[in-house]
Parts: C-alpha cells; structure tokens; sequence
C-alpha cells in the first residue's frame, strides 16, 4: 500500500481510496475476530501453544488500516466544510 498525499487527490479518487480502506479494513478485522475466537476454542479445548499469538500478528494491520481510513474521512470532511 504506497503512501499518497491525500491532499493531492480529486474528491472521487478521495472517494474510492475511502471505500478501499474500508473494505480492506472490514475484512482484516473480520479476520482478526475470527482468530481470537478460535485461539479462545483452541485455548480451551487443548492448551496454550504457539498459535494462541496469531491474533496479535494482525492487530498492526488493523491498526494502520484504521488510521488511514480516519485520516481520509477527516480530509474529506475538511473538503465539505469549505
């Protein structure tokens, strides 16, 4: 995912990296939900291993994709409020 300056794009290229975060955000926290729900079955039902630290491999995905899709909805209501 290369950086670009938000301020440089048109509303509808503003528009579409929005609902492109958005959906990559969704999906990698779906994931990340899933994980920690079968790291929980897999906790109980045998014991604490290795694979009970995949979820937190995700979290700074998620956490980045977060941020940017805040940041992009923060400049697109900056453009509305001129």
């Amino acid at each position: 995912m290369a950086v670009k300056n938000l301020t440089s794009l048109s509303d509808i290229e503003l528009a579409l990296e929005k609902q492109h975060y958005k959906k990559l955000y969704i999906v990698f926290f779906s994931m990340s939900i899933l994980m920690v729900v079968l790291t929980l079955y897999s906790i109980f039902k045998s014991d604490f291993g290795i694979y009970s630290f995949l979820p937190f491999i995700l979290l700074p995905t998620v956490l980045s994709l977060r941020a940017k899709h805040k940041k992009i909805s923060e400049e697109i209501n900056i453009r509305q409020n001129r």
